[in-house]
Formats: C-alpha cells, structure tokens, sequence
C-alpha cells in the first residue's frame, strides 16, 4: 500500500483476501443473507488491513471492534428473521409487488389479408 507496515505482512494478503471472496455475494446477493453475510466479510477484511498496517490494536479497540462486529451480526440476524417470516419468497428483500401484464397491441388491430 505505500505505508510502512507495523503489523504482520500476511495480515494484508488476508484482508485482501477475504474482500476479493466478499466483492461476490454484495455485489450480486438476491437476498438479505447474502448481502448481510458480504458486508461482514467486507468488515473483518478491513480490520485485517488494519491490523497489517497499524499493528496490533489495542485492548480499547479490540472491544469496540468486537462489539461492533456483534452488533452488526445481530441486525442482520434480525433482518434475516422478519425476511424469512415475510412471507413465501424466503430472505428476498421485498415482494415484487404487482406483476405487470404485457398485452397485445388492440386499438388497431392489423388485417389479415
């Protein structure tokens, strides 16, 4: 990155890592699961980077970075259940609503000749 690396280098090629595998399922998550589960990857890969860079954080942020994880994990895990009790279409993010009908052109109907 251009920085000088006060923690371990194999943190950053973990990081990047685990945001190379979360681009995917944010990038093209159906449902609230999978969006939900690639934003937390995307999380925990910018800690790890943050931790190649910064060193070895420090008790305060340990704790604050645990309770914001926890935190997170938790909101998904409430917005996962009220997806699932929804209705029939599982952890979609929303019913598609109603349904346009394509007709036929009929106001001037072509003649068969």
């Amino acid at each position: 990155l251009g920085a000088p690396a006060g923690g371990p280098p194999l943190a950053s090629a973990a990081g990047f890592a685990v945001a190379a595998l979360a681009v995917a399922p944010v990038a093209t998550g159906r449902d609230v699961m999978r969006v939900g589960t690639g934003l937390l990857l995307l999380i925990d890969a910018a800690l790890l980077v943050r931790i190649a860079l910064g060193g070895t954080p420090g008790d305060v942020e340990q704790l604050v970075t645990a309770a914001m994880l926890i935190v997170l994990a938790g909101a998904l895990a409430a917005l996962a259940a009220n997806a699932r009790a929804d209705g029939t279409g599982g952890y979609a993010f929303s019913d598609p609503g109603r349904v346009r009908v394509r007709r036929e052109p009929d106001a001037h109907p072509l003649d068969q000749a």
